[in-house]
């Protein structure tokens, strides 16, 4: 079947693609009308026109070299060349040209051309955000992971190698909990599935190093949807360790500075009260005493109050430089080794006649095995005050029992005295029971100093001290000390 030159024409005039024609000297000789609808212009205004004119500066010695090469083939596919449209913007034409110089009918270079700005600017702004992304993930300064849906992690940035030790391929679809601190792990779940339903949130977790160390991270996390339809989610994690660290310290001091203003009043309390009333008494002694006769018998009387007097105010003093001694050398280190049955039978051999006048049972359970690295001047007093203690509040109504006992763990030392005797009710007295000067069974002899001596010393130590009694059944004080190495 032959075709007529005018069906040719009517499939070059109504082709979308832009089809021109253009000399030797570079001059356009015909232009498609589809011209109109990629550059604006109309076929007339541009016919007998230099085709640089419409070619981008940048681009034209590309074009000229292009041209250049084509002379010596037949067809040539070019560079994609900007070319100027009527209202003076510039589109990326992708062009094929064809040499067809030594046709008569021709005398030029055929070029078939279609626009492709839209696929160009596409690509340019997917290499913009790519780049963007990138520096926006790998270049962050905090943590970045990417999670799957299942909370695998797909992708890690350097500072996850930088701050945790890991390598990218150790993370690579291992699950985000595997490197979250196990008391942490519940209430991280839960942050993960807050994130899989939707909701973008912050919160604080602590993660495991490669060394084992322990990091404490403020995690942003944010999950990704695309068409509503969630793609993986992402972690932003900022180190703020040193700042939870700082919040410790500051909890730790003001902590410290609060129990100083309580010993503060405490000592006021105790300088203008307990030393007060003594000296009180012995200078009213003294100056009665001299106006009495030396062998009035009153004289005599007098004397022997002076002497409890000062007696007691010794007494005070003494307790001051105990308490003194031990908030003192709460920094020292001059720890050593103690076998914990040694102390414990020394202390009981120490009270050997409160026990005999107890008439009570002293259970010793304490393996024999058991060292401490400890002050060991401060834990006997704590074994003597606690030991006393039990002698001192025995029941009128059966034998006493002292039971001391110990257990060690590979971080702690737990020891503990128990007793049978009159006990004491906890819900009225707990809040009480380790201040200065408190006691609360009046008809037993004592200060009210012993058990706040005993936890000053045990606090130095580095442990506590628990409390469990009930009212005519008895009472047991529990110590934890920490293990040292």
């Amino acid at each position: 079947m032959q075709y007529s030159d005018q069906f040719f024409s009517a499939i070059v005039e109504n082709s979308t693609e832009l089809i021109t024609i253009i000399n030797e000297k570079g001059v356009l000789k015909y232009i498609s009308p589809s011209v109109e609808k990629i550059l604006g212009y109309s076929p007339s205004e541009l016919r007998n026109t230099p085709i640089l004119n419409f070619i981008h500066p940048d681009d034209a010695k590309i074009a000229q070299k292009a041209f250049s090469y084509v002379n010596k083939h037949k067809k040539v596919k070019l560079p994609l060349i900007r070319y100027k449209d009527k209202i003076g913007n510039y589109r990326w034409i992708d062009c094929i040209t064809s040499n067809m110089v030594s046709n008569p009918v021709i005398k030029g270079f055929i070029t078939n051309s279609r626009d492709v700005t839209d696929r160009i600017l596409a690509e340019k702004e997917r290499k913009e955000s790519q780049a963007y992304y990138t520096s926006l993930f790998h270049d962050h300064p905090d943590l970045v992971f990417t999670l799957n849906t299942d909370g695998l992690i797909t992708n890690s940035n350097k500072q996850v190698q930088l701050k945790l030790g890991y390598l990218e391929e150790e993370l690579h679809l291992s699950s985000f909990l595997e490197i979250v601190y196990s008391p942490d792990l519940k209430f991280t779940s839960g942050a993960f599935k807050k994130a899989i339903s939707g909701k973008a949130h912050h919160t604080e977790v602590r993660v495991k190093r490669k060394d084992k160390g322990i990091l404490c991270l403020q995690l942003t996390i944010i999950p990704v949807s695309i068409n509503n339809i969630l793609q993986c989610v992402q972690v932003i994690g900022q180190d703020i360790s040193e700042k939870k660290n700082a919040e410790l310290n500051l909890r730790s001091l003001s902590m410290n500075l609060s129990q100083q203003n309580q010993d503060l009043q405490q000592f006021s309390y105790m300088v203008s009260h307990n030393l007060r009333a003594p000296l009180a008494s012995a200078k009213g002694i003294l100056n009665a005493l001299k106006i009495v006769e030396p062998n009035d018998p009153f004289g005599k009387q007098a004397i022997e109050l002076l002497e409890i007097s000062l007696e007691n105010l010794d007494n005070v003093i003494i307790d001051i430089n105990n308490i003194l001694s031990v908030k003192d050398n709460q920094g020292a280190s001059d720890d050593e080794s103690c076998n914990l049955l040694n102390l414990v039978t020394e202390a009981v051999l120490s009270l050997s006649d409160q026990v005999e006048d107890a008439k009570g049972d002293m259970i010793l359970s304490v393996d024999t095995h058991i060292n401490i690295k400890t002050r060991r001047v401060y834990l006997y007093s704590i074994i003597f005050n606690l030991i006393s203690n039990a002698l001192k509040y025995k029941s009128a109504e059966r034998v006493l029992k002292v039971k001391v006992s110990a257990v060690q763990s590979k971080t702690e030392i737990t020891f503990s005295v128990s007793d049978n005797g009159i006990g004491m009710d906890l819900n009225k007295h707990k809040n009480q029971l380790f201040k200065r000067y408190k006691r609360f069974h009046l008809s037993k002899e004592g200060k009210g100093i012993g058990l706040y001596l005993v936890k000053t010393q045990v606090e130095a130590l580095g442990g506590t001290i628990e409390v469990e009694s009930t009212l005519g059944l008895g009472t047991s004080f529990i110590v934890k000390l920490p293990v040292k190495i």
